[in-house]
């Protein structure tokens, strides 16, 4: 999948993502490279979606936020509030 990520041919990244959260659909990390993928794909709804789905699955916000494309959404409301959110969630014990 990240081969294929890597060279943009994100159809083809999304449909080994699949894949691999069929086997496992409570590991997070495959759904990072999702929502990046709906993200270069301007498939903003979908890209929040899966940045969720991650989130909810223990992937670290603070991991995620400066890097591309994340950093790009970092203005907007709607990241601004699953920022909050996920932050508060991860500092309660």
């Amino acid at each position: 999948a990240m081969a294929s990520y890597s060279l943009k041919q994100y159809d083809v990244s999304l449909d080994q993502i699949n894949r691999a959260i069929a086997l496992d659909p409570n590991v997070g990390f495959p759904y990072t490279t999702k929502a990046e993928a709906y993200a270069y794909k301007g498939e903003v709804d979908k890209f929040y979606e899966n940045f969720i789905l991650s989130l909810e699955r223990g992937v670290p916000i603070q991991m995620l936020i400066d890097q591309k494309p994340y950093s790009d959404f970092k203005g907007q409301p709607r990241f601004l509030e699953i920022l909050k959110k996920y932050s508060d969630k991860s500092a309660t014990p």
